[in-house]
């Protein structure tokens, strides 16, 4: 018998950095909710909104000086979520479609609808080329997309660096969580029913259904997190929780934890104070990963702000870069979040538009993003002859020769974003 020790490294995250994490994904009002709900569970926390959060409404008729928003945005389909994370520079065109395929057979839950090998087969992938893609689009947010079974979606939310322990009772114990035999699962894994509770904890924490709440439309009054304003030639960064203020600690409170001598209420108080200092910090690690994302926005997109031109090509991966922060924070502070500026409000993630690839007069990669693509088939459209209108094919060649590569599906997906009817809807008799 040999005794020995091996030093790994390991990159776990704690309850209070998921807990951080969260926080930063929350949009404002679900920020107020939590904060609200945090001093009716709390009583040493003193939280005492100063000021409602401004919100927006549109009206059409409404010809007054204020910043309006737009309706919101309504994200469809899985490829709304997961194709702009991707910085359409690094791949070629047939990976580009691949990942769109990929995309569509991904349901609203996140999970393949179909296995693998049934599409690579079906549409003449190789396989190495086919699982190279699924890789990356697997890689994206949330954690866990793109996954064929709930084992394999709940371990990818895990990451290489998972305890193997855990890992087991994932591919093999999922059922016997379900029906509650832990003295089954302890006695399979040779632990203590205590380390059987704690791994359940940690599966509890992770996300069954990735995509689950992301589609569909958002309803009711938009209150935006980032406010743009435009002065003096220069932009200037607001965000929109003044409201908050600073989480104070009760003075009769803090009196009672120093001057106590009972040791249990003291413990006691020590902990809620301590949860107050926690939520300060991660409001303003929030703020400050809001306030930076929005002056990378202001810089890269400043001409279509301004109205002085169309949403560039500036992906999340992009922002991620220069920042110099995980992509998935990224994803997690702009996740339902707006941002107004002095022509309206949009989405954020709209503001971080997917590149439509082409080659321009030098043959280098270049090409107007999601939305200038959008524009041009609008222009196409308004110029077309009303009695021998364009189908979505002849749109597709059309665009092709102007340099912009888009399938006849991405031109009829397009289209009905742009509220534009179909072919035989278009033509005038």
């Amino acid at each position: 018998m040999e005794l020995s020790y091996q030093l790994t490294q390991k990159q776990i995250l704690s309850q209070q950095q998921i807990e951080s994490l969260n926080i930063l994904s929350m949009d404002m009002q679900e920020l107020e909710d939590f904060l609200t709900e945090e001093q009716n569970e709390n009583p040493v926390l003193n939280f005492i909104v100063r000021e409602t959060p401004r919100t927006t409404s549109y009206s059409s008729d409404d010809n007054n000086d204020r910043l309006h928003s737009i309706p919101a945005p309504k994200i469809e389909i899985a490829a709304d979520i997961l194709l702009p994370q991707l910085n359409t520079n690094l791949y070629t065109q047939d990976e580009t479609n691949i990942f769109e395929l990929i995309a569509d057979f991904t349901d609203s839950n996140g999970f393949l609808t179909v296995s693998p090998e049934e599409i690579f087969t079906f549409y003449k992938i190789p396989p190495s080329l086919f699982h190279k893609c699924l890789n990356v689009m697997q890689e994206l947010d949330p954690p866990g997309v793109c996954s064929r079974t709930l084992e394999e979606c709940l371990l990818r939310q895990l990451g290489n660096e998972r305890d193997e322990t855990l890992a087991v009772m994932i591919r093999h114990h999922l059922a016997d969580i379900a029906e509650g035999k832990l003295h089954r699962i302890a006695k399979a894994l040779k632990i203590d029913i205590l380390n059987v509770h704690k791994y359940i904890q940690t599966i509890r924490a992770l996300n069954p259904r990735p995509l689950n709440g992301l589609l569909g439309e958002k309803a009711g009054n938009i209150i935006p997190d980032i406010i743009l304003i435009y002065e003096n030639d220069s932009w200037s960064i607001e965000l929109n929780d003044s409201w908050i203020g600073k989480l104070e600690i009760c003075d009769w409170y803090a009196a009672l934890a120093a001057g106590t001598t009972d040791a249990a209420l003291r413990e006691y108080l020590k902990t809620k104070i301590q949860r107050i200092r926690f939520l300060n910090e991660s409001i303003e690690r929030r703020r400050n990963t809001l306030m930076r994302i929005g002056a990378c926005i202001a810089e890269r997109q400043s001409d279509f702000l301004l109205h002085n031109g169309p949403i560039v090509a500036f992906s999340m991966t992009n922002v991620a870069d220069k920042l110099g922060i995980h992509l998935s924070t990224v994803s997690r502070a702009i996740k339902g979040k707006y941002l107004q500026y002095p022509g309206g409000v949009l989405e954020i993630r709209a503001m971080l538009a997917q590149r439509v690839p082409h080659a321009n007069a030098f043959g280098e990669a270049s090409g107007p993003s999601r939305e200038g693509a959008k524009k041009y088939l609008k222009d196409l459209i308004s110029g077309e002859n009303r009695e021998k209108p364009y189908s979505d094919s002849q749109l597709a060649a059309l665009l092709k020769k102007l340099g912009i590569e888009l399938s006849r599906r991405a031109v009829t997906k397009y289209r009905k974003e742009l509220d534009i009817l179909g072919m035989h809807g278009r033509r005038s008799t």
